[in-house]
């Protein structure tokens, strides 16, 4: 009898992880897009597809390197998890800067994995490289935003929330407009190249 009630508890625990990991991990995220603060980075995108998750528009920030002093040699491994501090410049777009293993005191912030070091840029790989989008959009939206990037470089750009060392892409815009709308604008119009 002790057994039996032992394997039934066992199924209920099993179960309940079955469905608070996936749940937390919406939590979080929601949480991260409620609550984060916004930052704007340049984009260079790639459409690729997820059988589990679906198609989505691969993102590449542009500015996916942390500038470093000519001369100096980082003491990172090749990914190692970092932390990144998020600065913008003087036209309102978002980079990263200076790294760090220990979580920053202020400001805001990213957990990043370290890559490579060349000569004066420690480069990155950046966990926020994905934006979800419908099947039958996903790779009208990846030609609209090559197309975008080619004739003006910051005319397609991320919109990121941050909170804590979380980070979502909350929208990819072309010229200033969420994509989604952009491609209807542009399917409304007549304009399919």
């Amino acid at each position: 009898m002790n057994y039996k009630i032992m394997r039934i508890i066992l199924f209920v625990i099993v179960i309940a992880a079955m469905f608070a990991v996936p749940a937390f991990m919406i939590r979080q995220g929601e949480e991260v897009l409620n609550k984060g603060k916004i930052y704007i980075f340049k984009a260079a995108p790639v459409d690729p597809y997820d059988y589990f998750r679906g198609r989505y528009v691969n993102i590449r920030i542009e500015k996916n390197y942390v500038p470093v002093l000519p001369d100096t040699k980082l003491d990172f491994k090749s990914n190692e998890t970092v932390y990144a501090a998020i600065n913008t410049d003087k036209d309102g777009f978002a980079y990263l800067d200076n790294l760090s293993r220990t979580v920053p005191k202020d400001g805001s912030y990213v957990k990043v994995n370290f890559s490579y070091q060349d000569k004066d840029k420690a480069y990155l790989l950046i966990p926020f490289n994905q934006f979800y989008m419908n099947d039958k959009m996903a790779p009208e939206a990846e030609r609209v935003v090559r197309e975008a990037l080619l004739k003006r470089k910051d005319s397609c750009v991320i919109k990121l929330r941050v909170h804590n060392d979380t980070a979502v892409i909350e929208e990819l815009l072309i010229k200033n407009i969420p994509i989604k709308k952009y491609i209807l604008s542009l399917q409304k119009s007549g304009d399919k190249k």
